[in-house]
């Protein structure tokens, strides 16, 4: 004959696997990119941010908020909606980017590159000064265009793609080069050379010029340097 305490024990076996089976679902739920949503109060999919920086020792903040403070970095458990990142690092100029995140898609940035808010400026040696003068071949294959004197665009490489707008400014664009990972452009407008990504945000000022003067400029193989003529050579380490 089975006691109270037999009863209670077989009572309790179909709680616990129900309980099991519950906490199982949410967590395969949870590792597939699903959360309770307390505001709306149910389960909903959610998005991803993925971001890889040089450095990758600098703080980033989601809506205002630190979140980490080294990349790579995935923002995770992300409800669909807007959201503003931001990468920092003392010395270097901020990096400021905003987000759609979708369900279930990853918005990916691994190309992010902070530059030297104050840069030194030297003259260049004479061994980097023989270097400039292949300057004309090195942009060889240069598909960047200024277009009405004040636009800088990327002309497509074939006839199935469209030419694309990078930014529009209100100042005359007197020269614009690739950067060395061919994910920004460097431009002058006025006495100043600028970098921009090529969707057109994160637009700011590398070096000052002395005068309004068109520059030839370009950047080294690893990015670091930037060299600028402006009475003579001279370079800036920028990166």
């Amino acid at each position: 004959m089975k006691t109270s305490k037999d009863w209670l024990y077989f009572m309790r076996l179909p709680i616990l696997f129900i309980l099991i089976a519950v906490v199982g679902t949410y967590l395969i739920l949870v590792a597939n990119g699903y959360i309770f949503n307390l505001e709306a109060r149910k389960i909903e999919q959610t998005g991803m941010i993925y971001l890889k920086s040089d450095p990758r020792n600098v703080d980033i903040y989601l809506n205002g908020v630190l979140k980490t403070t080294k990349t790579p970095a995935k923002l995770a458990e992300l409800l669909k909606g807007g959201y503003e990142v931001s990468i920092s690092k003392d010395g270097y100029h901020e990096w400021f980017k905003f987000y759609l995140v979708e369900k279930g898609l990853v918005n990916a940035d691994g190309d992010i590159i902070l530059f030297l808010e104050n840069p030194e400026i030297v003259p260049a040696t004479e061994e980097e000064t023989k270097n400039f003068e292949s300057y004309p071949q090195k942009l060889a294959g240069n598909n960047i265009e200024i277009r009405n004197d004040n636009e800088i665009w990327i002309k497509a490489l074939n006839q199935n793609e469209d030419d694309t707008l990078v930014t529009r400014l209100s100042d005359k664009i007197k020269n614009a080069v690739y950067y060395s990972d061919k994910k920004h452009i460097i431009y002058q407008v006025k006495n100043e050379l600028r970098i921009v990504d090529l969707d057109g945000t994160n637009n700011i000022k590398l070096v000052s010029l002395s005068s309004e003067e068109k520059s030839n400029f370009l950047v080294d193989e690893n990015g670091q340097y930037l060299f600028f003529t402006d009475n003579g050579l001279k370079k800036a380490r920028i990166h």
